[in-house]
């Protein structure tokens, strides 16, 4: 236990010992003070204590977990990782202005807080009127499932015994039918003059689905034309979205051809699908051509470099392409992100349908 000496100078001087048997000598204003460091010395070594005899477990420090939860999706790509910086650094923010230092010291009430703030509408701080904004559910559904997959990594490394965030559960978001060009559309968007490198771009995102990163960070040692394959796989600069986008996708004739015919003049001794001078191509430029390009072609949809993606998968879909088949081509984790693309058949099943009219007798009339 520790001591308290009154100096002549009033102040109070404590001598206490840690648990390796080293002292402190810290001088205060009073005795209320000189006490409590002395309460709070033995309530550490009393804890140090319980734990050296397994009957308590080590406190973790939440700005460490925090950090090393950060440094576990370092191998992501670029805009991945940002994602997750920002919900790491929301979740430190709130910590911070509740005193939470401890992980254990979360609770499920702060659970509850955290998802309140999370869903409230804010006020735009940008502009002139106060304009309420209104978050969006799936930003505010990657922002709980990053947060909840947080403390249940940290219930699996033993620092908790239970995750607090577990009651919370995602937004409700209805179903969007993912857009998509039709064979019309498209007809009339590769009949509009384009520079040819720009060109080969969009016909190489129609024909493999590729997305915009994907096709971009391409390579020519990722092209085997004798087996007709593009492999997707990372790079030093270039990581895939999922384990599951590493995949080879199957060069249709219009892809053999195209690089076949790029490959005879290149302009890029890196990249098959390059700009006009032959540089890595950039997404704001692609885009920016596209919606001009769309706009002389009269699309009256929405124009976004993705759409080709959906286009891709979707009529492959409506050609009766097996919905497992599509996923492994798309790089999809799961089925159900291809099955949104399922809608289209829905509407083209009549004949399907039919069948049963010629396997089963028509009901017979009552006279």
């Amino acid at each position: 236990m520790g001591s308290i000496n009154k100096l002549k100078n009033g102040k109070f001087k404590v001598s206490a010992y840690d648990k390796f048997g080293v002292r402190f000598r810290p001088s205060f204003n009073n005795s209320i003070e000189a006490k409590a460091y002395i309460s709070k010395v033995e309530s550490f070594k009393h804890e140090e204590r319980l734990i050296g005899k397994k009957i308590k477990k080590k406190r973790t420090l939440m700005e460490d977990s925090l950090n090393q939860f950060e440094i576990s999706k370092s191998q992501l790509r670029p805009r991945s990782i940002q994602k997750y910086k920002n919900v790491i650094y929301q979740l430190r923010l709130f910590c911070q202005a509740l005193n939470i230092v401890y992980l254990d010291e979360f609770t499920t009430d702060h659970s509850s807080l955290l998802y309140q703030e999370l869903v409230k509408e804010k006020i735009d701080p940008t502009g002139n009127t106060k304009k309420i904004l209104k978050p969006k559910a799936k930003t505010v559904n990657f922002y709980l499932q990053t947060i909840r997959a947080f403390f249940l990594n940290e219930v699996v490394v033993g620092h908790l015994d239970r995750s607090p965030f577990l009651h919370i559960r995602n937004l409700k978001i209805d179903k969007q039918i993912p857009e998509y060009y039709s064979v019309k559309e498209v007809d009339d968007f590769f009949a509009q003059e384009m520079d040819e490198a720009y060109r080969n771009a969009f016909t190489a995102l129609l024909h493999t689905g590729l997305r915009f990163e994907e096709l971009a960070s391409l390579t020519w040692d990722d092209i085997d034309l004798n087996r007709k394959l593009i492999h997707i796989r990372p790079k030093d600069n270039f990581r895939t979205k999922t384990d599951n986008s590493i995949r080879s996708i199957p060069l249709n004739e219009v892809m053999v051809d195209l690089i076949t015919k790029i490959n005879y003049n290149r302009k890029s001794e890196l990249h098959p699908f390059c700009s006009e001078h032959g540089n890595k191509i950039l997404q704001k430029v692609l885009l920016r051509i596209a919606k001009r390009i769309g706009k002389k072609a009269k699309i009256s949809g929405r124009i976004f470099l993705h759409k080709w993606r959906h286009t891709f998968a979707t009529h492959l879909v409506l050609n009766r392409v097996p919905i497992e088949v599509v996923q492994k081509l798309m790089g999809h984790s799961s089925i159900k992100e291809t099955m949104v693309y399922a809608h289209v058949r829905s509407e083209e099943t009549h004949t399907d349908v039919e069948l049963l009219s010629n396997l089963f007798n028509r009901p017979k009339e009552k006279k």
